[in-house]
């Protein structure tokens, strides 16, 4: 429970990590990381759930790529107010919430603070199941950010981690897979049956960036592809499996099913 307790409030520091970083963000003022913004205009930054987008100046605004609101240069003093953030929430009021985030908690417009935001995203500390864990809560969370109820089942012996329901009869099973870095990810068949209410999700960690939250429909494996794979290991010891393939190579296939675009279908 202490571990559900810290994720509902959005906090995963210890107290002595939030007093440094505290600290330190009470230092920066509008003055300082408006120029920061518009020397990196142009380059990729993160969302929190792993949307990829640029962003161009316009006179005082910020202008996302994949969006068409106008962040002003007032919106992102008001959000300075707020910093370290540790999601979306404190800045719903504002324009554009999660571009702020990821442009005000990334390491090129903190500069100074590269080793404190470091610490917020060391995965390496985590063992196995600790990740694993954190990732499961992560898209819990995710999902009660989009008005969806989540009930977790008291016994997991169908390979379904929760559910997610929306309205009264809309509801869906869901998978979490959680990796480091660039990798192979499977499902085995008998605990995976392609259907139309069966999601996976599956969160990537790089080493001291935020998680990057995917959503994959299962029914997406019924036409595989070099991201999306079929096995059948015919003839060995090795269980039939739908896999992940995630590679440079692939990353472009999987952008598809960043968590942002797939949850406004569902």
């Amino acid at each position: 429970m202490d571990f559900w307790q810290s994720s509902a409030s959005g906090n995963f520091f210890s107290q002595k990590d939030n007093y440094i970083m505290k600290g330190a963000y009470l230092m920066h003022d509008i003055e300082t990381l408006w120029p920061r913004i518009i020397k990196h205009a142009g380059e990729k930054f993160y969302q929190i759930r792993g949307g990829e987008f640029t962003y161009e100046i316009r006179g005082n605004s910020i202008i996302p790529d994949r969006t068409n609101i106008q962040i002003s240069k007032n919106h992102i003093q008001e959000a300075i107010k707020y910093l370290p953030l540790s999601n979306t929430v404190p800045v719903q009021h504002l324009r554009g919430p999660s571009y702020i985030y990821a442009i005000l908690m990334d390491k090129r417009i903190l500069e100074g603070d590269e080793e404190i935001v470091f610490k917020r995203h060391n995965w390496e500390k985590l063992k196995p199941l600790q990740l694993g864990r954190y990732a499961e809560y992560f898209v819990m969370m995710e999902f009660t950010l989009f008005n969806f109820d989540v009930y977790k089942p008291e016994v997991d012996n169908k390979g379904i981690d929760f559910i997610i329901r929306k309205g009264h009869y809309k509801y869906y099973d869901v998978q979490v897979k959680s990796i480091r870095g660039l990798n192979y990810i499977f499902f085995p068949k008998d605990k995976f049956q392609l259907r139309e209410n069966l999601l996976a999700a599956i969160v990537l960690f790089f080493e001291g960036k935020p998680p990057k939250l995917y959503l994959i429909p299962s029914v997406e494996w019924q036409e595989p592809n070099s991201l999306l794979t079929n096995k059948y290991y015919e003839g060995k010891k090795s269980k039939p499996e739908w896999g992940l393939n995630i590679s440079a190579k692939n990353l472009p296939l999987l952008e598809k099913y960043t968590f942002d675009d797939i949850i406004k279908a569902l």
